[in-house]
């Protein structure tokens, strides 16, 4: 549309239709930005030109009004979709990590481990249980099991009574790994002449290691579920320390090193008080073996 100095409200808003409208504030922009437009379609302002009144400025005033009302209706519309994207992750991301911690407090439950004897005498009954009653054990009823850290324990393998072992199945699990750690121990295989290797045993040690696993959820759930194993336990660990200074994790691990150095203490004393071929020793570790595979 040419210039038109009859038809300038008409030629006004055909020339700013594609103008960038939510920069225009005042009179002086439309005019600034009409005389542009002109310039552009004619190399120069029309010979005819008027310079335009602001009374004919308020319509396109208006749009750009609108325009920027548009804009910032968009802008705030992007803002609440971040917003409630950010709200949804910090949601997904607290739920995430709250499984997380749970899922690591049941795996390190797997190491909640009692301190003290893991068989009493009043657990046991009468130890002159005849041995023909208890299917499968191999020694005598009596053996002195005095000055053994788990004395109790140590009787109740001797005489195959698991009834009483299977209530704390998941220390024993723990103690009876240290026990096959230390008679494979190079240092013990030399200080007992190889006398105790026949108890070496290593389908029981993979029994071992197969029920620790799982207590930490190491053993199922596919090829990542040790990475999310570890990741869960990690995030426990990190909740335990920010929460309680790590109190948890402490109380575990010096439960587990005590059980550890009773299995390892009693080891030793059982090599050295029955020695290595006693039937005492060979009850013991039958007992230990029918336990782990329940045999």
């Amino acid at each position: 549309m040419e210039y038109n100095p009859q038809n300038l409200e008409e030629h006004l808003l055909e020339c700013m239709r594609n103008a960038r409208l939510e920069h225009l504030f005042n009179c002086r922009d439309v005019r600034r930005v009409y005389e542009e437009k002109l310039i552009q379609a004619n190399g120069e302002l029309p010979s005819n030109y008027s310079m335009l009144s602001c009374s004919y400025t308020e319509p396109v005033l208006e749009m750009a009004r609108e325009e920027r009302r548009k804009i910032a209706e968009r802008i705030a519309a992007a803002r609440r979709a971040r917003e409630e994207a950010r709200r949804k992750q910090i949601q997904a991301s607290n739920r995430f990590w709250t499984d997380m911690v749970n899922k690591g407090r049941e795996q390190l439950g797997g190491f909640d481990l009692d301190r003290g004897p893991l068989v009493h005498a009043g657990d046991m009954g009468s130890v002159d249980t005849p041995k023909s009653q208890i299917s499968g054990a191999k020694g005598s009823a009596r053996a002195d099991f005095h000055g053994f850290e788990q004395a109790g324990l140590m009787q109740a393998f001797y005489v195959g009574r698991f009834d009483v072992l299977e209530k704390k199945r998941r220390n024993i699990m723990f103690y009876i790994n240290r026990v096959q750690e230390t008679i494979s121990d190079r240092v013990f295989i030399d200080l007992y002449k190889d006398a105790c290797v026949q108890y070496i045993n290593p389908s029981l040690q993979d029994s071992l290691l197969s029920y620790i696993n799982s207590q930490m959820g190491l053993d199922n759930g596919g090829w990542n579920a040790p990475a999310d194993a570890g990741l869960a336990i990690f995030a426990s660990v990190l909740f335990d320390f920010a929460d309680q200074g790590g109190s948890g994790l402490m109380r575990r691990t010096r439960n587990i090193d005590f059980l550890r150095s009773q299995a390892e203490k009693d080891t030793l004393l059982l090599a050295s008080k029955f020695g290595c071929k006693s039937k005492t020793t060979e009850s013991i570790f039958d007992g230990m073996e029918r336990f782990v595979l329940r045999k």
